[in-house]
């Protein structure tokens, strides 16, 4: 069966936007990423099981994902930032990934005979811990979170009674356990691995270096062939006559965002907001549970000097508290005197001279 969706062009055009994307860790899960989705649907048996809807929204998702990675390499925010937090887990695919090993109370439940979502079934303590820790922490709020935890979320609310005033049937208790635990589940951040962390550490306080990748340079058209292929204009063409005039060129593609140069400060920015996204767990033995704590962005370097205390006393310093008298600075610059004279003589002498003339 003939296939006319060129996969193999799209796979490489796919791994050459990724190896320009400004940030290692970016770089390299998104390429893993690509590979083993393609890898997936490789073989000839499963090439066979796919019908032609499927081949067309698989097609369609290799578009946008390229439409996404382009738009992320000239600089548009929004789409870089998306592909920074799908490279982190801060959403998508990698982030179920990492939330797996919040997971396995949940599997010793099950292997000790507790139904799941019963009323004696409990949530992982790390996962509650974690909860918690989100749900207190600022920096995470003023993240423009999409779905920030709340105190509320932290157990689910199960009423005692049924609109017909009867006790609520199990079934339905664990109905609401079950919303309850995919809700925490989509609004949680699970921690990065350790050589991740310390990857956006360095790339935030500037230790690791960082250089943007060049871009190669595709074949460039022949000026000559090029404007012989281009029809000469006609302002009585049927286009002009049916359409009218064109538009000149108008800010429409700038609607949802404009490029930026990508420099080490504007990445900074986009890895401080990651950074605070991103919690460390540790078990304290001591205390006998679970600690969690989150990267904080940099301080805002403040836009004033510091003055020194003396010196700005002195630019308030008014009549002296006994005699009256305003003190005078040492320092203040003298007038430029006239043939040695006075100030107060020079002017008088160059009034006259004004006047007499």
């Amino acid at each position: 069966m003939s296939n006319p969706i060129p996969w193999r062009s799209h796979y490489r055009a796919l791994l050459r936007e990724i190896s320009y994307l400004p940030d290692p860790v970016a770089n390299r899960y998104m390429a893993q990423y690509v590979t083993s989705r393609f890898r997936k649907f490789i073989s000839v048996e499963q090439q066979l099981l796919m019908d032609s809807a499927k081949i067309g929204r698989l097609h369609t998702r290799i578009r946008r994902n390229l439409r996404l990675l382009k738009l992320a390499n000239e600089g548009y925010q929004k789409p870089l930032e998306r592909v920074i937090l799908m490279s982190y887990g801060r959403i998508g695919r990698r982030k179920r990934l990492l939330l797996r090993p919040l997971l396995n109370s949940e599997v010793d439940a099950v292997e000790a005979g507790v139904a799941p979502f019963s009323a004696e079934w409990k949530p992982s303590p790390l996962l509650l811990a974690l909860l918690q820790s989100q749900s207190e922490n600022r920096e995470v709020g003023a993240q423009r979170v999409r779905r920030p935890v709340k105190a509320k979320d932290l157990s689910p609310t199960i009423p005692e009674f049924n609109v017909f005033s009867k006790p609520l049937a199990e079934v339905r208790k664990i109905n609401i356990r079950h919303r309850w635990y995919a809700a925490v589940l989509d609004k949680a951040f699970p921690p990065l691995p350790r050589h991740d962390w310390e990857t956006l550490q360095s790339l935030v306080d500037g230790s690791e270096p960082w250089v943007l990748p060049k871009r190669r340079k595709g074949p460039q058209p022949n000026p000559a062939t090029e404007s012989d292929s281009q029809p000469q204009e006609n302002f009585l063409s049927a286009e002009f006559l049916v359409d009218g005039a064109t538009k000149d060129a108008t800010f429409a593609k700038y609607v949802r965002g404009r490029p930026h140069h990508i420099t080490r400060r504007f990445m900074r920015h986009i890895w401080e907001r990651i950074c605070a996204l991103t919690p460390r767990t540790w078990w304290d033995a001591s205390e006998n549970k679970w600690r969690v704590t989150w990267g904080m962005r940099r301080a805002t370097p403040v836009i004033y000097r510091q003055l020194d205390p003396v010196k700005g006393m002195a630019l308030f310093e008014g009549p002296h508290p006994v005699t009256g008298k305003i003190p005078i600075r040492q320092n203040r610059p003298s007038i430029a005197k006239e043939g040695g004279q006075k100030p107060t003589e020079a002017l008088s002498v160059k009034n006259k001279k004004t006047i007499s003339s």
